[in-house]
């Protein structure tokens, strides 16, 4: 959450066309579940983690860079760090069976 308030509500403003843009482009790619919201999550969680770029622009050019491997890299880790008691045991049953 701190994270979040390091990028500023007028800077999420200017960026967030932009992260529609790729989100859109994405789905194009047919990776149809992606949306704004995790691509947000994705970029101040794990690409912007230890650094953010220093102007809007180095911003801009950074989330136009972004591929579908490096977004569904950050997704096999989370779903990797996921803790046991967020995980639903009773779905796995449904794999079993």
């Amino acid at each position: 959450m701190k994270k979040k308030n390091r990028l500023g509500i007028i800077k999420k403003q200017k960026l967030n066309t932009k992260v529609k843009v790729k989100a859109a482009e994405l789905q194009e790619e047919g990776y149809k579940k992606v949306v704004p919201s995790s691509l947000w999550d994705y970029i101040i969680a794990y690409r912007w983690k230890r650094e953010f770029p220093k102007t809007i622009s180095e911003m801009k050019i950074d989330i136009e860079s972004i591929t579908a491997n490096d977004y569904f890299d950050y997704q096999v880790i989370c779903a990797q760090t996921v803790k046991s008691h967020e995980f639903d045991w009773d779905k796995i049953k449904d794999l079993l069976d």
